[in-house]
């Protein structure tokens, strides 16, 4: 009897999730045109989508700045590992930027095409 209770508890476990997938697909519907300037697209989701990409390279070029330091500490400063660690962290931290661009640009572009009726961002 406690056996089946298990089983029975592990299917509707099982269900709960597969319909739980099911609809998050459903819901999330086309994927983002993230090139796309138009104002029948999502902007606010596409520069939403910009910031949080920033978000994780900033993420990532500060644990890189925090390993150059932990390299520096075993190998010296001159080290290809420091160096190699630092311009990792300045590689992310300029992909945060630009993605940061884009974010700012899918907003006021939307802003500045209501405006001006132009069919992309000045």
């Amino acid at each position: 009897m406690n056996r089946r209770v298990n089983q029975s508890a592990f299917v509707a476990g099982l269900s709960g999730m597969l319909l739980t997938s099911a609809v998050a697909c459903m819901r999330s519907g086309a994927p983002l045109d993230l090139q796309s300037f138009d104002p029948a697209s999502d902007q606010h989701r596409i520069a939403s989508y910009y910031s949080r990409e920033a978000s994780v390279l900033r993420h990532k070029s500060r644990e890189a700045v925090e390993q150059a330091a932990a390299y520096e500490q075993v190998f010296g400063p001159d080290s290809e590992w420091v160096s190699g660690a630092r311009l990792l962290a300045q590689f992310y931290e300029a992909e945060a930027q630009k993605r940061e661009r884009m974010a700012w640009e899918h907003l006021n572009g939307m802003t500045d095409m209501t405006l001006s009726g132009a069919s992309t961002p000045r």
